[in-house]
């Protein structure tokens, strides 16, 4: 849990740390608390991690380079498949 700048409430946020399929870059990545994007991301507590594709953005004006809002649950994986008409 990282709570800091422009997600420095950890009553209305949920923090999630990101990393990359590959394993060397990290980020923190932020939801509402209890929101229905929080219950979608959340992994079971039995779980540690899980591979997700997530749409994330800076916060406006932010002052951490580390730090992303979680706006969208794309699929489960790291790969999206489209179905082909």
């Amino acid at each position: 849990d990282y709570y800091n700048f422009d997600f420095n409430d950890d009553m209305k946020w949920q923090s999630y740390r990101l990393v990359s399929p590959d394993g060397e870059h990290a980020i923190y990545g932020y939801v509402e608390k209890s929101s229905l994007l929080d219950g979608r991301i959340r992994p079971n507590a039995d779980v540690k991690s899980t591979p997700l594709m997530l749409s994330l953005k800076f916060p406006p004006g932010s002052t951490s380079s580390n730090q992303v809002l979680i706006d969208q649950f794309i699929t489960e994986g790291w790969v999206e498949e489209k179905e082909t008409p």
